[in-house]
Formats: structure tokens, sequence, C-alpha cells
């Protein structure tokens, strides 16, 4: 009987060791799954992931423009008032009567920069108001202005503001750069895209506010 005992308790560290208990699963890595939703809903654009003092950050480019989680087309947008980046304070609604085409850009954003001269050439012998808005999370006014400067931009109809808060690109849901908003002439939406716009869409949207 001792024997038979003593038998037993030898045996088991080996079944401790044959038969380890099972560890408990790791869970998906939470900081990865929000990369995938971030990349799946903002793969329109420059990605902008608004984590950090709901600003945005510059990630990758596409050429492929969607419609905005922001303000939607029928709807009277918010009014905002932002300091000029070389020119006085301006107010959205001081442009009701005019179209508006209502852009979120950063010179850091190369689809944002290439926009500009074909604005210049959309914009040619009409009322209709540019209001460039610089997200200036990672961009500085100065590398803004500097960026603008071989575009010579009419003040009559470029209107270049700074969102130095982010108080804009919370109010009109800004996830990427460029974002667009045409606003027609009694300051409703007509359309909004995020993303770079080919010329066919940004010619007919342009003709619908007109």
């Amino acid at each position: 009987m001792a024997g038979a005992e003593r038998a037993t308790m030898a045996d088991q560290p080996r079944q401790r060791h044959l038969n380890p208990p099972a560890r408990k699963r790791a869970g998906p890595n939470p900081w990865a799954v929000l990369l995938v939703i971030f990349l799946a809903v903002g793969g329109g654009g420059t990605v902008l992931a608004l984590m950090l003092q709901n600003r945005p950050q510059v990630g990758v480019t596409t050429a492929v423009a969607r419609p905005t989680a922001g303000p939607q087309p029928g709807t009277q947008p918010p009014n905002f008032r932002l300091p000029g980046l070389g020119m006085e304070d301006r107010e959205l609604a001081e442009f009701r009567g005019r179209p508006v085409l209502i852009v979120f850009w950063n010179s850091r954003c190369p689809p944002c920069l290439d926009m500009f001269p074909r604005l210049q050439i959309a914009a040619q012998g009409g009322d209709l108001a540019i209001v460039a808005i610089h997200t200036t999370f990672q961009d500085a006014p100065d590398q803004a202005s500097a960026a603008l400067q071989p575009y010579n931009l009419p003040q009559q109809q470029f209107y270049i503001l700074r969102d130095d808060t982010g108080s804009a690109v919370r109010q009109y849901a800004v996830h990427v750069v460029p974002t667009s908003y045409f606003l027609k002439r009694d300051g409703t939406v007509s359309e909004a895209w995020t993303g770079p716009l080919p010329d066919d869409v940004l010619n007919a949207a342009l003709a619908q506010i007109r």
C-alpha cells in the first residue's frame, strides 16, 4: 500500500508537466482595431486621426473622393469666425448671397496644394468665394503662407483662414484633408466631399452652386 502511494506521488509532477493549465487567450490589440477602423473609414484622402486635441494628423493619400460625415446636403452648416492668414478675420455668414467653397487643407498635403491652381482657373469670371481653412495641428502659419506664395491667389476670391483651436474641424467633422463643402447662395450645403476631387467632380459641384 505504501509503495502504491509513493508511485502515485512520483507520477504527479509528470502529470502536471504533460497537462499544463490552459492559458487565457489574449484579446485583439485595441490600437490595432482602431487603426483598421480609421483606415477603413477614412481611406478617401489624406487619412486624419482626430485622436489628439481633436485635430487632424496627416497620413496616407489616395485619389478617391467620398461624401463627408459632417453637414449634409440641404442643411445649414455651422457658422464660424476664424482669423485670416495674412488677412482680417472672416465669418462664414458674411458670404451669404455668394456661392461658397469651403476647403479644409494643410500645406503638408500634396492633393490639397494641387487643388489651388485648379480652383484659381475655376473661379475666374464669377463671384465664387473660396474659403480655405488651414488646419494647423502639424503646420505653422508661416509654412502655410510659404506653400501658397507661388499661386498668387486673388484675395477677392480666396479667403485663407486659420483654425488654430480645431473648432471648425470639429464642427464640420473633418477626418481627412482635403475636405470640401460646396454652399449655395442661400448658405445651404449643396455637396460635401472628403479626399482629392477629380476635375469632373469639382466642375460639376461648382456648376450646381453658381
